[in-house]
């Protein structure tokens, strides 16, 4: 797994984000049109010592990740971070 994204111009590669490396390891777990349409374009919000905050740009699809993946997303969050975190999915709207 490479914990680094390229950066444009030239610019040193930054290393991913909490949830960036979530997506890593879930891409091979789930449906790819699960990935493209509910994982992906969502955002890591927000990042405590114990809370994960995504954000979605819409409610169903704020719902559906909450339900359907977001135990697993705490669980590898957990795993990733080496302590138990919380996960909150918000709605943010159209985020770009």
């Amino acid at each position: 797994m490479n914990p680094n994204i390229p950066a444009p111009d030239g610019l040193p590669p930054r290393e991913l984000n909490l949830y960036e490396k979530i997506l890593v390891q879930l891409k091979p777990e789930v449906d790819t049109m699960f990935y493209n349409c509910y994982l992906k374009p969502a955002e890591q919000f927000s990042l405590t010592d114990d809370l994960l905050t995504i954000g979605v740009d819409d409610q169903h699809k704020r719902e559906w990740l909450a339900d359907r993946a977001g135990a697993r997303i705490r669980q590898l969050a957990s795993g990733i971070s080496g302590r138990v975190m919380k996960v909150e999915f918000i709605y943010v709207g159209e985020m770009f």
